[in-house]
C-alpha cells in the first residue's frame, strides 16, 4: 500500500485533532486544515505555549528529516502520539478528582448553611421573646403613667374648686364689709350718738369674726398651697420619669436597628463566604474560557504582523502631514505674539507708574505700596471725606441762626487737601466725590428756626410753672397729711373724712399728671414735625429728608426731671394713704371706741411685718426661679458635655446610680452587650469589672492596662480595632 508523506504543518494538525476527538469530539482543525489551535486541557496543568509548540514541531521535522529514508519516523510519530495521548488521560483524572474534592466542599457548604438558618431561627425566637416583653413593660409603664396623670388632673381639680370656694366666700366677706361701712356712714351722717356705742361693739364683733375667718382662710389657703406643691413636685418628678423612658425608648430603638443592622451584616457576610467557595467553580470555568481564548490569541498572531507594518506606513504618513501642520502653526504663533506685544507693553508701563505711586505715597524711607497698602490708603481718604461731610451737616444743623460761609471755606480746604494727594491716579473717585459735596452745599441752606425754638422755650416755661405749682400742692398735701396723723388720735370720724379727701385729691393729682403727659407727647410731636419742615425745605424726596434730619434729646432734660420727682411724690402719698386706711382700720377694731397708746407702734410693726413678709416672699420665689434656671443650664450642660465626649472619644460614659461604677460603650460597638465597667476609688485608682465583652479583649487588657498601666491606650486600641471592623463591613456591604 502506498503511503505519502505528509509535511510537518499537516502532522501537527492530525495530532491535535486527534486529541480533540478523544476528548469530547471538538474538532481543532478549521475547514481549511491549515490553521493550528488548542484543545481543552486540564485547569490546573500549565498551559502549553506557541513557543512549547513550535519546539515540538521542529524536533519532529528533524526526526522526519533524519529517518526519512529508512521510514522510522512513522514510530517516532506513533510514540509522540501516546505520550500525548498519557498525558492527557493524566490530566482529566486530575480533573476529576477536583470535580469529586468541589461536590465535597458543596456538601459542607449546604451542611453549614442549615446550622446557620437553625442559629438564625432560634436567635429570632429569642429577639421576639425580648421585643414581647419589652412590649409588656412599656404597656405597664403607660398605664401607670395615664393613672399618675389621671389622680394629679383630679387633684388639681379639687384644688381649683376649693380655691373657687374660697374666693365666692372672700367675696361674700368683701360684699358684708361694704354693707357695713355703708351702715356706719349713714349712721355717722345721722349723728345717732346714742346707739354709737353698740353699733361700734358689734362693727368690733363682725371685723373680730371676719379676721377669724380670714385666719381660717389663710390657714387653708396655706394647706391648700402645701398641698399645690407637693402636686407640683410629684408632677415634676413624674416628668422626669417620662423623660427617663423616653430616652430608654429612644436608646432601645437605636439598639434595635443596630441589631438589625448586625444581622444583615452578618447574612451579607454568610451569603459572601458561600459565595466565595462556589466561585471556584466558576473560577474553573474561567480558566478554561482563557485558555481558549489564548488560542485564538495564538492564532491570529500572524494576522496582526502583517496589520502593523501596514499602520506603522500609515503612521509614517501621519507623522509626515503632523510635522507640515506644527511647521504652519509655529509660523502664525510668531506672528501673533508680534501682535500682542504692544498691549503687553502699555500694560507694563501702567503697571510701573502705578509701583512709582506707591513708592511717593509710602516715602523714600519705607518699600513701595502694593495694591493692598494702596487699595487701604484710598479707602482711608474715602472715611475722612465722609467724616468731613458728616461734620459739615452737624454744623450746618446746629448752626441754624448764624450763617455757614465760614465752615463751608474750612470743610473746602480740608477737602482740597485730601483730593490733591491721589489727583493723578484717581481722578474719577476725585470727580465722583466732589460732585456730592457740591450737590450737599447747594442743598445746604441756613435754617431760621428761632421763632419756633422761642414759641416752644415759652411753653416750656408754662409748664415748668405748672410742675412748679403742683408741687406747692404735694407740699400742701404732706402738710395736711402730717395734721391728719396728729389728727388720728382725736376721732376716727375725722380721720375717715381725711382719708376721703386725700383720696379725692389723688385722684385729681393723677387727672392732671395725665392731662401734663398728654400734653407734652403733643408739643414733642409739633416741635418734630417742625424742625422736620424747617430744616430741609428744599428737599423734595421723602428719602433724603430722613436722611438729613436728625432730632437732638438731652438726657437729663428739666421736665423729665419735673416729672420723675413728681411720680415720686405721687407714690409717697400712696404709700401715706395705705398707712392711713391702716390706722383706721385698727381705730375702728378698739372695742372701747377709743385709741390704743401705742396705736403708731403696732401700726408701724404691722406694716413693717407685712413688708417682711411681701420680701421673703419675693426672695423665695427668686430663688426658686434662679435654682430651676441653674437646674435647667446645668442639665444642658450636662448633655452638651456628655454628646462632646461620645462624638471626640467614640465613648457613651454612664454612671450607675448610688455606686462608683461608670459603663462606657463604644460608638462603633455591634452588639448592646459590648460595654465595659470600671469602677473608681476615692483615692483615684481604676479597676474594670469583668463582663463577657472584657473577657473578649483579655489580651489588650493584660497588655494595656496591667503591664502598660493605661486605660486611655486600652480604650483607643478597642476604638480602632472596632472602627476598622465597622468600615470593613461597610465596604463589604457596599
Amino acid at each position: 500500500m502506498a503511503f505519502t508523506t505528509p509535511s510537518p504543518t499537516r502532522r501537527i494538525v492530525t495530532e491535535m485533532s486527534i486529541v480533540s476527538e478523544d476528548e469530547g469530539g471538538h474538532d481543532a482543525t478549521s475547514s481549511a486544515g491549515g490553521d493550528m489551535s488548542l484543545s481543552f486541557v486540564r485547569p490546573f496543568a500549565r498551559p502549553v505555549s506557541a513557543a512549547s509548540w513550535a519546539s515540538r514541531e521542529d524536533e519532529m521535522v528533524a526526526k522526519r528529516r533524519r529517518h526519512d529514508d529508512s521510514g522510522e519516523w512513522q514510530k517516532g510519530m506513533m510514540a509522540d502520539l501516546e505520550r500525548l495521548l498519557r498525558d492527557r488521560e493524566t490530566s482529566l483524572a486530575l480533573t476529576k478528582a477536583d470535580l469529586v474534592s468541589v461536590r465535597a466542599q458543596l456538601d459542607t457548604l449546604s451542611s453549614a448553611l442549615r446550622h446557620e438558618e437553625l442559629r438564625r431561627e432560634a436567635l429570632e425566637s429569642a429577639q421576639k421573646r425580648d421585643k414581647q416583653r419589652f412590649e409588656e413593660e412599656m404597656e405597664d409603664a403607660k398605664r401607670k403613667v395615664e393613672e399618675s396623670r389621671k389622680q394629679a388632673k383630679e387633684v388639681q381639680s379639687t384644688l381649683s374648686e376649693q380655691l373657687r370656694k374660697m374666693e365666692e366666700e372672700s367675696f361674700v366677706m368683701q360684699k358684708k364689709l361694704c354693707a357695713f361701712e355703708v351702715k356706719i356712714r349713714e349712721l355717722e351722717a345721722e349723728k345717732l350718738s346714742s346707739e354709737s356705742g353698740a353699733i361700734q361693739e358689734e362693727l368690733s364683733r363682725v371685723i373680730d369674726r371676719l379676721e377669724y375667718e380670714k385666719s381660717d382662710l389663710g390657714d387653708q389657703l396655706a394647706g391648700t398651697e402645701a398641698k399645690l406643691r407637693e402636686f407640683t413636685a410629684t408632677n415634676q418628678k413624674m416628668e422626669e420619669e417620662l423623660i427617663v423612658k423616653e430616652t430608654m425608648e429612644h436608646e432601645i430603638r437605636t439598639l434595635k436597628r443596630k441589631l438589625v443592622r448586625f444581622e444583615e451584616n452578618e447574612e451579607f457576610l454568610e451569603k459572601s463566604n458561600g459565595l466565595s467557595r462556589l466561585s471556584q467553580l466558576n473560577q474553573l470555568e474561567q480558566e478554561c474560557r482563557r485558555l481558549r481564548e489564548e488560542n485564538k490569541l495564538f492564532r491570529e498572531a500572524s494576522k496582526r504582523d502583517l496589520a502593523l507594518t501596514e499602520e506603522n506606513a500609515l503612521l509614517k504618513q501621519e507623522l509626515a502631514v503632523l510635522e507640515k501642520r506644527l511647521n504652519a502653526h509655529s509660523s502664525r504663533n510668531s506672528g501673533r505674539s508680534e501682535a500682542v506685544r504692544p498691549p503687553v507693553s502699555s500694560q507694563l508701563s501702567d503697571l510701573d507708574a502705578w509701583i512709582q505711586l506707591g513708592t511717593q505715597l509710602a516715602g523714600a524711607s519705607n518699600p513701595p505700596m502694593g495694591p493692598a497698602e494702596v487699595s487701604a490708603l484710598f479707602k482711608k481718604i474715602q472715611d475722612n471725606i465722609v467724616t468731613l461731610s458728616e461734620e459739615l451737616e452737624s454744623k450746618e444743623s446746629t448752626s441754624a441762626p448764624q450763617p455757614v460761609g465760614c465752615a463751608n471755606e474750612e470743610n473746602k480746604e480740608c477737602e482740597r487737601d485730601i483730593v490733591l494727594k491721589v489727583a493723578n491716579q484717581m481722578s474719577r473717585e476725585r470727580d465722583s466725590l466732589r460732585k456730592i459735596l457740591d450737590s450737599l452745599e447747594e442743598e445746604g441752606m441756613t435754617v431760621n428756626v428761632g421763632e419756633k425754638i422761642a414759641q416752644n422755650q415759652q411753653l416750656l416755661k408754662g409748664y415748668q410753672e405748672q410742675v412748679q405749682m403742683l408741687e406747692g400742692e404735694l407740699q400742701r398735701i404732706q402738710k395736711n397729711a402730717e395734721s391728719a396723723a396728729a389728727m388720728s388720735k382725736s376721732s376716727p370720724n375725722a380721720l375717715l373724712l381725711r382719708v376721703r379727701t386725700l383720696e379725692a385729691d389723688k385722684a385729681q393729682l393723677v387727672t392732671e399728671v395725665n392731662h401734663l403727659r398728654s400734653s407734652s407727647a403733643e408739643l414733642q410731636r409739633q416741635l418734630d414735625a417742625a424742625m422736620t419742615k424747617k430744616a430741609s425745605p428744599t428737599q423734595a424726596p421723602a428719602q433724603q429728608r430722613e436722611e438729613q434730619i436728625r432730632i437732638v434729646k438731652l438726657m437729663d432734660s428739666p421736665a423729665e426731671r419735673l416729672f420723675k420727682i413728681t411720680a415720686d411724690k405721687y407714690a409717697e402719698i400712696e404709700k401715706e394713704n395705705v398707712r392711713l386706711k391702716e390706722r383706721l382700720a385698727f381705730l375702728e377694731a378698739c372695742p372701747s371706741g377709743g385709741p390704743d397708746a401705742d396705736l403708731t407702734e403696732k401700726i408701724d410693726l404691722a406694716g413693717k411685718r407685712t413688708e417682711e413678709i411681701q420680701e421673703l416672699r419675693d426672695k423665695l420665689s427668686s430663688s426658686e426661679k434662679k435654682r430651676d434656671r441653674l437646674m435647667e443650664a446645668f442639665r444642658k450642660t450636662s448633655l452638651q458635655f456628655r454628646e462632646a465626649v461620645y462624638l471626640l472619644t467614640g465613648w457613651r460614659v454612664d454612671k450607675q446610680a448610688s455606686t462608683l461604677q461608670y459603663k462606657m460603650s463604644s460608638m462603633y460597638a455591634s452588639a448592646p452587650d459590648e460595654f465595659l465597667l470600671f469602677n473608681i476609688h476615692p483615692n483615684g485608682k481604676v479597676d474594670i469589672i469583668d463582663n463577657p465583652y472584657a473577657r473578649s479583649l483579655q489580651d489588650k487588657i493584660e497588655f494595656y492596662c496591667e503591664r502598660q498601666n493605661s486605660f486611655p491606650m486600652f480604650l483607643s486600641a478597642v476604638t480602632l480595632d472596632k472602627g476598622a471592623e465597622t468600615t470593613q463591613n461597610e465596604s463589604t456591604n457596599f
